[in-house]
Order: C-alpha cells, then sequence, then structure tokens
C-alpha cells in the first residue's frame, strides 16, 4: 500500500512575501503528481490552507479525485470545513490499523498535545503488538537547533518523546511544519520532517526566511509490518 504525507500547504495565505507563489497552483501539481502514480491513500498532516474557501477548495480537489484521506490540523488551520465533513469526531486524534502497523493521527494544532490525548496515547500504544507509526504536524525530536526549533516548537515535545521512548518500541514518526526534510535518529524514534508543498525554510536564519521554493511531499510504502519512505520534489 502507497500512502502520500502532504503538508504545509499554505493556501490564501497572506504573507506580502509570498504572494508570488501560487499555492492552489502547487497543491494541484502535487494531487496530480500522486493520481498519475496511482497512490489513492493520503494523509494530509497540516497547515493546508488559512482561509475557509481556501480549505474548502482544497478539500473538493482532494475529494474530486477519490483520494481515501486522512486529516490532522497544524498551528494555521481554519476548524470548520473540517466539523462539517465530520473530519474531527468524536475527536481530531485517532488511530488506524493496516498492513501491520497501528498509526496514530495526534492533534498538535495549539502547540501542544493536551493531557487527555496523551493518556490516550500512552494506552493505545501500550494495547498493540502492532508496529507503530505516527503522525502529528509538530516534529517532536528537536532537528539541531534551527530556527523552528527555537521559535515555534511543540510546546511539550519533552513529554510526547519520553512516552515513545518509555514504549520501548521501533517507532517511525511523521511530520512537517519545519518547511525542510530531515531524518533525526533518537532512542527509539526515527522521526521523518516533511517538506511543504508552498517553499522551504532556511534552517538557522534567525527569522523564517525562504530557503527555496521547491515544493516536496513524501511516499511511504506499507506492507505487512515493514514501511519505506521517501522524498519526491516537483
Amino acid at each position: 500500500m502507497l500512502l502520500a504525507q502532504i503538508t504545509d500547504l499554505h493556501i490564501d495565505n497572506t504573507v506580502p512575501e509570498l504572494s508570488h507563489i501560487d499555492a492552489r497552483a502547487n497543491a494541484l501539481a502535487v494531487l496530480d503528481s500522486l493520481q498519475k502514480q496511482g497512490v489513492r491513500q493520503l494523509a494530509l498532516t497540516g497547515d493546508h490552507a488559512e482561509t475557509y474557501q481556501g480549505t474548502e477548495w482544497f478539500l473538493e480537489q482532494v475529494e474530486q479525485r477519490g483520494f481515501q484521506y486522512r486529516v490532522i490540523l497544524g498551528n494555521h488551520d481554519v476548524f470548520e470545513p473540517y466539523l462539517e465533513r465530520n473530519l474531527l469526531q468524536p475527536h481530531p486524534y485517532f488511530f488506524e490499523e493496516m498492513e501491520g502497523f497501528r498509526i496514530f493521527f495526534l492533534d498538535s494544532g495549539n502547540y501542544w498535545v493536551d493531557p487527555v490525548q496523551l493518556a490516550w496515547f500512552k494506552e493505545g500504544l501500550a494495547s498493540t503488538s502492532l508496529e507503530i507509526l505516527v503522525f502529528i504536524h509538530h516534529p517532536v525530536l528537536d532537528c539541531g537547533g534551527t530556527m523552528m526549533d527555537t521559535r515555534y516548537p511543540l510546546q511539550n515535545r519533552d513529554e510526547v518523546r519520553q512516552i515513545l521512548v518509555d514504549n520501548g518500541r521501533e517507532i517511525g514518526l511523521f511530520c512537517g511544519h519545519y518547511h525542510t526534510d530531515a531524518i533525526i535518529r533518537q532512542d527509539n524514534i526515527t522521526q521523518y520532517v516533511t517538506p511543504s508543498t508552498l517553499y522551504q525554510l532556511k534552517k538557522y536564519s534567525e527569522r523564517p526566511e525562504t530557503d527555496n521554493e521547491n515544493i516536496g511531499y513524501r511516499i511511504i510504502s506499507l506492507e505487512n509490518g515493514k514501511f519505506e519512505t521517501k522524498i519526491a520534489y516537483l
């Protein structure tokens, strides 16, 4: 099974320095590329659009192409279109089981994972013998003291990390938010940071600054409790 992770589209953003980037065209380019590859399953991991209209447009594009999709929200998302589609009910976090994995989709849209969700997550990890994958908007592991690590991190990332470490099993964790691609290994966790479909950030500037305008997404191949993953740039 092929699963594509798309993140940080920022459709209808209002940053003047980014006004020349057509975020909707970028989103369509990614969806069309995936469709040509025969990918049918999507993980949409936050900061999809910054307006109601942009979110509606993007979800309609996904649905019109027949993709099956899962949604978690980022810190720039608006809630209403997802609520109207019952995508955040009964909670904005959930898990699925497929191909020998229990796959968790965590909510960090407010820059933290709340205590009720943490308790649910800990119990969900403990109650399965399946392999574990985690999707979350914000990285859990520090990516080397980057600008995003120091200015816009997940506020309780150490707490989330400790739950994963205490579980003891190998964990594949997929995130976005940092507008870059990276693989970070710590203890039993391998974290895969997926690039944005809008632009990529310089890692060590003092403020958010564009590194390049390549757009990317991630492909994950799942089969019988094993996975492979790669980044694709357009």
